[in-house]
């Protein structure tokens, strides 16, 4: 019953895996034209074709040249250097080097492990502290706390860098040395050194493990709003699209005038998921998104199930900085197409699709990106996100605020709390605020109430509006 007890969780070894758009590995074949962002082919002119196969040359060249260099090296560490290292360890840091020498964070190696922890990742049987984790810089970035988890419950947040873990620095460590890092037995502690801004503090999360529920949806405001959240991309095969499409179907006919669709900390996934699901919002034949490789360029429409949803039902979507890759495919379409109004906070920019190369021998795998998506307008969002058409921020722990809540876990200070008062009602809030000020801890009632809401709230499934502004106002501009 404390901050972090009713979901115990170990650091998602998600990383980037949910914070990519990923697709099924193709081969892709090289063309001899470009493309206009029309779709229509034009032939190369003959000087750029001349310059480009120069250029091609001249990279073959240097390339013998290094795998030559390369293979040197390799021997003068096996032969010379003062610690014996293996060939395996060696080969494999060779990769990892190779692709983070593309400068893009999204692009990786999973090891044997970890192509086991991702293949878990995708169909919903996850390990971790219940944050999405990617790597930027050398440091791990936290793209969204998993909501009710117990890193949200410590006031981490979107943005936040994880500097260190147990006191070791978390820079250049990799993603293998990450996971064993913070992973340990379910209920112990782990101590996470954090940077926001620039402030610095420490964090205590405890470790457990859980299952994630991709989709929750219930009726609102007395039967006139369907609310559905969306956690993730992922889980077609244990049902994820079908009981989103359900519940679309059950506020069709329960007649709702309205829903509101909730990807905030929604990391992304699999984006031919993300096109279904707008689908359902749209009229058949609608673009839905473009994507361009370095070679051609695809449009994608909706098909199959379209229009779920009736034109004159209202839609919210509820988006913040943790709404990354396949959220932001699916709000930017629906917003191009003004069928839904966007409310929050200002989205991730993460537009770029990975190709998932597995198996490949050992049962590794590769993450590639291949692909940078663009919305039905044409807008390109990578870098920049989202803006919503309402500006709605989310109340978040301040980094003091974010100590004040590890001392409220250490000294279980929530569990005393609620040993006194069992039931929840709205003159909690003032009276754990004095409970607070005796243990010289000061917390913005907004705050305190948040995390009241939070925790009694666990033991009811429906959205608690007041503690939720974002979702408070969207019921307002519903009408509700």
């Amino acid at each position: 019953m404390n901050v972090m007890r009713n979901l115990r969780l170990v650091l998602v070894v998600w990383f980037v895996s949910l914070t990519c758009g990923l697709v099924a590995a193709e081969p892709v074949k090289e063309k001899q034209e470009t493309q206009k962002s029309d779709g229509k082919k034009t032939e190369a002119k003959p000087e750029a074709k001349s310059q480009a196969v120069d250029a091609q040359k001249a990279d073959l060249e240097y390339s013998h040249i290094y795998q030559n260099v390369f293979q040197q090296v390799f021997f003068l560490i096996q032969s010379y250097h003062v610690d014996q290292t293996s060939r395996k360890k060696l080969l494999e840091g060779a990769i990892r080097g190779m692709l983070e020498s593309t400068g893009d964070p999204y692009s990786r190696f999973l090891g044997h492990e970890e192509h086991k922890e991702f293949n878990h990742s995708e169909g919903g049987d996850l390990v971790g502290i219940g944050v999405e984790v990617t790597v930027q810089n050398g440091t791990p970035l936290i793209i969204a706390p998993v909501p009710g988890g117990p890193a949200e419950k410590a006031g981490l947040q979107s943005g936040d860098r994880i500097l260190s873990i147990g006191g070791e620095t978390t820079r250049y460590v990799g993603i293998t040395r990450l996971s064993e890092m913070i992973t340990g037995e379910s209920g112990s502690i782990v101590q996470l050194g954090i940077q926001r801004g620039s402030a610095q503090f420490s964090v205590r999360v405890e470790r457990g493990v859980f299952q994630l529920d991709y989709v929750k949806s219930s009726i609102l405001a007395d039967g006139h709003v369907g609310y559905l959240r969306l956690q993730a991309f992922f889980g077609e095969d244990s049902g994820s699209v079908e009981k989103f499409k359900s519940s679309l179907q059950d506020f069709r006919s329960r007649g709702v005038s309205a829903v509101v669709l909730d990807l905030r900390n929604n990391s992304g996934g699999h984006v031919e998921m993300a096109r279904i699901l707008s689908g359902y919002f749209l009229k058949k034949g609608d673009l839905v998104y473009r994507v361009k490789s370095r070679t051609d360029q695809k449009e994608f429409f909706a098909t199959g199930d379209t229009e779920l949803i009736a034109p004159n039902v209202k839609v919210i979507i509820l988006i913040n900085r943790g709404s990354a890759s396949a959220s932001e495919i699916l709000a930017g379409c629906l917003q191009d197409h003004k069928r839904a109004i966007l409310l929050g906070d200002q989205s991730f920019g993460k537009a770029s699709v990975q190709q998932v190369f597995r198996p490949l021998p050992d049962d590794t795998a590769v993450l590639i990106t291949t692909q940078r998506y663009y919305t039905p307008l044409n807008r390109s969002l990578h870098g920049v996100g989202l803006k919503p058409d309402i500006l709605v921020p989310d109340v978040v722990p301040t980094p003091q605020e974010s100590v004040y809540l590890n001392t409220i876990e250490e000294k279980k200070l929530l569990e005393e709390f609620l040993k006194q008062f069992p039931e929840y009602n709205e003159g909690l809030i003032d009276k754990f605020q004095a409970f607070l000020k005796k243990q010289s801890i000061a917390l913005r009632p907004e705050v305190s109430g948040l995390i009241l809401r939070r925790e009694y709230g666990v033991r009811t499934p429906e959205p608690d509006v007041k503690s939720d502004p974002q979702l408070a106002r969207a019921l307002k501009e519903l009408g509700r």
